[in-house]
Formats: C-alpha cells, structure tokens, sequence
C-alpha cells in the first residue's frame, strides 16, 4: 500500500487511508493473500460496474431473432419474469459467499472453502477455469457485439448496405485493443467511468423510451401480440421452445459475478460487493422489463426485422420513425455497451491473474506479477487479448464455431456458480459467514439458485432450432463441445500437473487458513485426517 505523506492531513484522506490499511489487513487474516492492487473502487463505482454489466435494456434488443422465433414478445416478458425470480437467487447466493470471502478469485476461491477438503482443490480448479473462460469468452463475444452495433448506424442510414464478415472483424479487433489499452494506462478512470454509468444508464434508457413512446404514438402493436401471442418457429414442442428460449433473458442480466472479482480493489468488499450485487439486480429487473414491453409495442413490420442484417437497428428506424431518431437511440445503446467492453476487459484480466497467483497455470509467475507504475497485472492482460484476438479467427472464418465460444461464456459462468453453491449445501452450509448472511433462508435459496443453474446449463446447449441432421451448420449448438472441451482439458491438466502445482488456500477448519503449496497431496490427506480424528 502506498504510504501517507506529510502534507496528506485531509481528514477524508486519512479516514481512506486508514479503511484500506483495515481491508489489506483483513484480506490477510480471512484469505491468506497479501495486498496487490490499489483500492480505487468505492460502493458507488463497484455499483455502477454492476449495473453497467447488467443493462438489461442495451441488451434487449440484441438477441431479437431468437426472441421473436422462440415464443415471440409474450414469452419473452413472462420467460424475463420467470428468470427473473431465480437470477435473484443466484445472485444472493452469489453475495452471501463473496461476503464471507471477498477475493478476486470468487467462485474458486469460494470452492476450496466449502467443499469436501478431499475434493477441494480438483473442484476449486475446474470452477476456476470454467469462470476464466467464461470472461474471456465474454471479452469475444462484447467486442464482436460491439462491432454489429456499429454498423447498425450504417444499416439505418444505408439500408441496402452489405456487412462483410472482414469489416465487422476490423471493429471486433479495435474494440479488442482500444479497451485492452485504455485498461492498463488509464487504469484509474475505470471507476471514474463505471461511477458516471450509474446516471447514464438510466438517462439513456429514458431518453430512447421516450424517443419511441412519441413517434410510435398511433402506430403501436396490438395487446395481443405483446402479451398473448405465442410464436414457435424452432421445430421443438412449446414446453423445449420455452426453455431454450429463455437465454436470452438470461443473456440481459449477464454475468452475475462482475462486482465479485473488484474484491481486493474495492473499500470494505464484504459489505460493498453484495450491496452491489443488490444494487445491480433491482435496477436490472424494472429497466429491462420496462424497456422490452415497449419495445415489443412499437414493432410495425415483423418480418422486415426479422429479416434485418442488426435487428434492433431496424426495430429502432421503426420505432423512430426518422433516420436521426432511430441514431439516437442507437447511440444511447452503444455508449453503453462501449463501457461494459472496459469492464469484461478488467474482471477476465483479473481472472487470469487470480489463479496465476494459485499456480493454477503454466508460467504462473510470469502471469501473477503486478506492474509496478500500472499497479495492474498486465502480463495477464496481455494473454486475455491474445486469446480474444485468436477467437477473432473463428469469427472471421467460422461463424458458427466463435457462436459456440459465446454462447458457452454463459454456460461457463453458470457452472462457475453451481460447484461452490452445490459445495455449500453438500457440507451442510458449514462457513463463517460475512455481513451478508441468509440465515435459515440460505438453504432455500442455494436450493433454488442450483435449480435453475442445471436448467440453464443443460438446455441452453440444446440445438435452438430443427432439424439438426443434414441442417449442422446452420442448426448445430456447438457450445457443447466447447463446455466439455474445456472441463476435459482442465481435468488433464489437473492430474498431469495441477494436482502438484495448484496452491489455493483451503480453509480446513473455523480457525485457520493452510496454503497447499507447503503440503504434498499425501501430506494435505493425513493433516485433514488428523484433524478430523
């Protein structure tokens, strides 16, 4: 931590230095980690990376096909409702555990904590992978959105404009490297950024409700389409159509853990994390609700924008009714998903750098250094962006393999919050718990929260469409593939080399923290037996 200097007698920087001083010092006696990074990030900015995350209104509108093909607008509100009540689980269950264990790491930090000590380090590894993957998997598929919202405003302007793959793979790699860079030098505008996109994010909202309300007045769809027209164009039975369908609500709330992984960077993140992680849920729910209700009632002409090349785009131009309205609109969304490219930037870097830390990888020690001027780990931010930048080839080349890659980024993340929720609940929710505690409620809700995780990990990899057969490139869901391409490759290296390797402290009993890496496995099994005896 940085020293006080003489002339720092602001009262209000002293009361700062000293909190920061108190969290290094907890982070110690709770997780056996010293202090790395600067704590920039107060409740207000850690909110605002919550909601910026989590705008659920930017992204309406950005998984439109499947929405309107898999039950159309009314199952699309009620399926928003349904996940709705269970994301709140998830999300509680989420906070209670970053409440009691504020680490950058999260879920796999999570993991060695609550489960079995026999299985905790393969089960703390796998989380960690499947979480890592899932945010770099989310840097691909921003910077790739990022890109087709662009070239909506060419689409609104030039309706009969052809969007060649190698365009939008130009914009996937600026959007890669502008927020690459402005995450590692300008590193102390992030929160600055994140705390301004509190107020943005609902200004903008507004003003593009606004905007459509008054030029689509006289013109809306009917209460009947919005609210009771089922629409099933996927070749599933209603009830699979449904299910399947309900990613994209999913797809609005993003990853839940965001605010989980500012841990080490934020002030008193045992308090402030799951004030955020609260924070970011009853914003989400109203806006996205709100902002898709009516949406669906300004829609005029469906099969024009099924058709479209940027769906919403074209939904916007109705809505609008003029070129310049529907630019407004377009712009509000851009602006922010242009940030949340900044903070799928900063949490997948601080992934890789976490389980660096844990010796979880090869070259380990290169990738958990800190830079000393930039006080960020740019090492790991480097090998995000090398990675991201590779994805780039399957989005140039092979469409629907990068789809897969996305699409697994949620799948990823899910499993990432099942293995310590479900460790929690095996071992009797035996933990010390932090300010946020569910008491005799943590059982329902961990419950709950593990019941939609399955639901959303198994059928969301269900082909969206049929027939599958001799339809593979264009009904295929590949995110399979991927998943358990990705587990399979961390089990191989778990027992090839992470088994020996991977140090992540584990809590064996109420009163101490034990790094592995001082232990053999052999030695690790008879403490834990000792202890048990």
């Amino acid at each position: 931590m940085d020293e006080l200097s003489p002339e720092s007698s602001n009262p209000r920087v002293v009361a700062s230095k000293i909190q920061h001083d108190d969290d290094a010092i907890a982070l110690e006696t709770i997780t056996g980690y010293k202090q790395q990074m600067v704590r920039r990030w107060s409740l207000q900015k850690v909110i605002g990376m919550g909601l910026g995350l989590s705008s659920t209104w930017a992204f309406a509108g950005a998984g439109l096909t499947l929405v309107i093909a898999e039950g159309g607008p009314a199952a699309a509100l009620y399926g928003f409702l349904f996940v709705s009540v269970f994301t709140f689980c998830v999300a509680a269950s989420i906070a209670e555990l970053s409440s009691a264990y504020p680490t950058t790491g999260g879920p796999f930090y999570w993991t060695a904590q609550v489960a079995s000590p026999k299985y905790a380090r393969f089960l703390s590894l796998l989380t960690g992978v499947a979480n890592c993957m899932s945010w770099i998997c989310a840097c691909g598929s921003v910077a790739s959105t990022n890109a087709q919202q662009i070239f909506g405003f060419v689409v609104i302007t030039r309706p009969g404009f052809t969007i060649e793959r190698w365009m939008l793979y130009l914009l996937y790699l600026f959007f890669m490297l502008a927020g690459m860079l402005f995450t590692m030098f300008a590193y102390p505008l992030v929160p600055v950024v994140n705390k301004w996109l509190i107020y943005w994010s609902q200004t903008a909202m507004l003003i593009s409700i606004l905007i459509m309300l008054v030029r689509s007045r006289g013109h809306y769809a009917s209460s009947h389409f919005v609210w009771a027209e089922y629409v099933n164009q996927t070749g599933w039975d209603n009830v699979l159509c449904l299910l399947t369908g309900l990613i994209n609500a999913g797809f609005q709330y993003g990853h839940l853990d965001v605010c989980v992984h500012l841990a080490e960077e934020a002030s008193r993140p045992e308090r402030n994390i799951p004030i955020a992680i609260a924070a970011q849920m009853a914003v989400s729910f109203p806006q996205g609700f709100l902002f898709q209700v009516i949406m669906f009632y300004c829609i005029q002409d469906l099969p024009r924008i099924m058709a479209a090349t940027i769906p919403n785009a074209e939904l916007f131009l109705q809505a609008a009714g003029s070129q310049a309205g529907a630019i407004v609109i377009q712009l509000m969304v851009v602006s922010i998903l242009v940030c949340v490219n900044l903070e799928v930037q900063t949490t997948a870097s601080r992934m890789v750098w976490s389980l660096a830390r844990d010796r979880a990888f090869p070259f380990s020690k290169w990738l958990s250094v800190i830079h000393p001027q930039l006080m960020v780990p740019v090492n790991a931010q480097i090998v995000v962006n090398c990675i991201v930048f590779l994805l780039g080839f399957l989005y140039l080349f092979a469409g629907q393999a990068y789809s897969a890659l996305v699409g697994s980024s949620f799948i990823l993340a899910y499993i990432a919050y099942f293995i310590p929720i479900a460790c929690l609940l095996a071992t009797g929710r035996k933990f010390k718990p932090g300010p946020f505690y569910m008491r005799k409620w943590g059982v329902v809700v961990n419950s709950l929260s593990l019941m939609w995780l399955v639901v959303g990990i198994v059928f969301w990899q269900f082909p969206f469409f049929l027939p599958v057969v001799g339809h593979l490139a264009a009904n295929m869901n590949w995110t399979v593939l991927v998943v358990g391409g990705i587990l399979l490759l961390a089990t191989i290296w778990y027992f090839i080399a992470g088994s020996k390797q991977y140090n992540v402290p584990i809590e064996f009993d109420n009163n101490a923290v034990i790094l592995e890496e001082q232990q053999s496995p052999q030695q690790s099994e008879e403490s834990v037996a000792q202890k048990e005896a």
